[in-house]
């Protein structure tokens, strides 16, 4: 019997992870409660049984609807846009808003979970980075990243995790095969790796730390594949697979002006503690799963309410 069976689980930030977390949830047994900002997103939610509330989470205003509290908490919410102040919201006043939930309750949660992502990382040059690498030089948009993840550490929960994510991808969500679909003949390349995380094994990574028979205490972990390869040849491969032409590959910076990383993210720590093992162990495996199957009927979930951070190279162009 799944450990989810007859336990209640909210979580804060339903967008492509958190939706695709309650539908398994729900599905193994669990209470669910989901945070939304999009109606549309709510509506989907609510039809599949969840106890759903569409609001910001930066706000208070939720937090008469849950006065109970839950087993566990997974705070996934994505950036309601790119700009500084918009991070801010979504991640720092956001996580303060969920502590000052936490205070209110007169059980807290036993267990949390914080989704960041692994652009807090300034490293580059083709280096492996683990949850040790230093992050005092991150980039604007990682400071901030970094910001929440400190609050979060700072909890009234026993047991508080942080899973940074690689770029995230899977069934609905793939820009780079949407792009060669289109008929695209100029798609931003270069040998940067992309470290590539695939939306199932986010959610089984989830749950294997909701699981885990941790001591109490905080604790960070990555969440990527652990075999990127450079974006020209997950590009080539792709219009190989689909039997259609290469399009010219140009350099160029991420949407936040940023510039683009080339590093492996390891997830060791996060398999050797958990057991946890992805599903999807290359961009090959995981692309090969939406190739084979009807991509057409997988939910679509708003762009303004994504999850993770989306700035880790590749996160949003899957």
């Amino acid at each position: 019997m799944s450990w989810l069976n007859g336990k209640t689980l909210t979580i804060l930030g339903c967008g492509y992870v958190g939706t695709a977390l309650a539908t398994r949830a729900l599905r193994e047994g669990a209470q669910v409660s989901a945070l939304t900002r999009n109606r549309d997103t709510g509506a989907t939610l609510a039809a599949l049984g969840c106890d759903v509330v569409v609001e910001d989470l930066a706000s208070d205003a939720w937090h008469r609807d849950w006065a109970e509290g839950a087993d566990a908490v997974v705070v996934c919410v994505g950036s309601g846009g790119p700009s500084l102040e918009e991070y801010r919201r979504s991640y720092v006043d956001g996580v303060a808003s969920v502590q000052r939930w936490l205070r209110m309750l007169a059980e807290p949660p036993a267990a949390g979970i914080f989704t960041s992502s692994t652009s807090v990382y300034p490293q580059s040059d083709g280096v492996v980075v683990d949850e040790r690498a230093d992050t005092t030089d991150s980039s604007a948009h990682g400071a901030i990243l970094r910001e929440a993840e400190n609050r979060w550490h700072t909890s009234t929960l026993a047991r508080s995790v942080v899973l940074r994510l690689a770029g995230i991808y899977g069934p609905g969500r793939h820009q780079l095969l949407d792009q060669l679909r289109s008929g695209a003949t100029e798609m931003r390349g270069g040998r940067q790796r992309l470290n590539l995380a695939h939306r199932d094994d986010v959610v089984s990574a989830i749950l294997a730390c909701l699981t885990a028979d941790f001591p109490e205490g905080s604790r960070t972990y990555n969440i990527a594949d652990g075999n990127p390869g450079p974006r020209d040849d997950v590009i080539a491969w792709l219009a190989r697979r689909l039997g259609l032409p290469l399009p010219q590959l140009i350099e160029s910076a991420r949407r936040t002006g940023e510039p683009v990383r080339d590093r492996v993210i390891s997830s060791a720590a996060l398999q050797s503690d958990t057991r946890w093992c992805p599903l999807f162990p290359d961009f090959r495996a995981g692309y090969e799963s939406i190739l084979g199957q009807n991509d057409a009927v997988q939910p679509r979930i708003s762009r303004n309410n994504t999850d993770g951070s989306g700035a880790e190279s590749g996160a949003n162009l899957a």
